[in-house]
């Protein structure tokens, strides 16, 4: 029986596909421009969302269901984050990251926390209530109002995973 969301998940392992024909490329960062065409560029890593959505969800389209590699990439993608947040933080000029990457790091940390171990798990909620407390303070409506949105839904979100 075909259901509404066959398309939709064939279409997600689509992504998914195309994301590995380059992931050398773009987990390694080998590419050295860091305009929003080149690997570099963080939008290649919103594959984290496809991996992380493709491994919790069961359906006959979906062979990355609790696949190994599905979680190893989206934990890989995301971890690239927060470990480029560490060390921009160190260095004493924070990244400032879109909405996104916080939003898919806090969706692992809400739908796969027993599989990410305890020392990422600290490192990743660190990431969180850092990025989320500096930006509930600033001022709204810089950009498009979607961005607000979405940045209150991290917000939102974050209090409800880190139970603050």
């Amino acid at each position: 029986m075909s259901s509404i969301l066959d398309p939709l998940v064939r279409y997600v392992v689509s992504c998914a596909r195309a994301f590995e024909m380059d992931a050398d490329d773009i987990l390694n960062g080998r590419l050295e421009e860091s305009h929003p065409g080149s690997f570099r560029h963080e939008n290649y890593r919103y594959a984290a969302g496809v991996f992380l959505s493709l491994y919790v969800t069961p359906h006959s389209a979906n062979p990355y269901y609790r696949n190994p590699n599905a979680r190893r990439q989206y934990i890989s993608l995301a971890d690239h984050w927060v470990t480029a947040w560490e060390r921009s933080r160190k260095s004493g000029h924070p990244v400032e990251y879109s909405e996104w990457p916080p939003f898919m790091v806090l969706r692992g940390l809400e739908q796969i926390p027993s599989e990410l171990g305890a020392a990422r798990l600290k490192r990743w909620k660190r990431f969180i209530a850092s990025v989320v407390e500096a930006s509930i303070p600033g001022p709204f409506f810089f950009t498009a109002p979607n961005h607000e949105s979405w940045k209150m839904a991290v917000a939102s979100l974050a209090g409800r995973v880190l139970h603050r």
